[in-house]
C-alpha cells in the first residue's frame, strides 16, 4: 500500500517542485506515491507557489491547504452514494453482498468488487 505524504514532508515536496523537479524525480527522491505528488503539484499551481517571484509558503499554509483538499466536502461523490439509504436498509436486513450487487446494479452499473469495497469503506461492514 502506498505511503501517504506526511505533513512534515509536504513543504519539502513543494520546494522540490518549485525548483523544477519532475514528479518522477520527486517520487524517486522521497519514495512517495506519484498520485499524491500530482495532487500536491496541482495545489501548488493553484496557489501560485511554483512562481519564483512569490514567497515560499510556510509549513502551516501548506498543511492547511493540503487538509482542505482532502476534506470530505472536496471529495468526489461515488455513483453508489445515490443508494446510500438502500445500503443501510440492506445491511440492517442482513442482505448478502451478492444480492446487494444484483439489486444495486439495476440502478447503478458496477462490478461486484466495486460494490464490496464501497460497502466495506462506507459502512464498516
Amino acid at each position: 500500500m502506498p505511503r501517504r505524504i506526511a505533513m512534515i514532508e509536504l513543504r519539502d515536496v513543494v520546494l522540490q517542485l518549485r525548483f523544477g523537479e519532475s514528479i518522477k524525480s520527486v517520487h524517486r527522491s522521497t519514495g512517495r506515491h506519484k498520485t499524491g505528488i500530482r495532487k500536491l503539484k496541482a495545489l501548488t499551481e493553484q496557489h501560485k507557489w511554483l512562481n519564483p517571484v512569490t514567497s515560499v509558503p510556510d509549513k502551516a499554509a501548506v498543511q492547511a491547504s493540503w487538509l482542505n483538499l482532502l476534506s470530505p466536502e472536496n471529495q468526489k461523490q461515488h455513483p453508489l452514494d445515490a443508494l446510500h439509504d438502500d445500503f443501510k436498509r440492506w445491511i440492517a436486513g442482513e442482505v448478502s453482498l451478492v444480492v446487494m450487487h444484483r439489486l444495486a446494479s439495476k440502478r447503478v452499473p458496477c462490478s461486484e468488487p466495486t460494490l464490496r469495497r464501497y460497502v466495506h469503506r462506507r459502512f464498516k461492514v
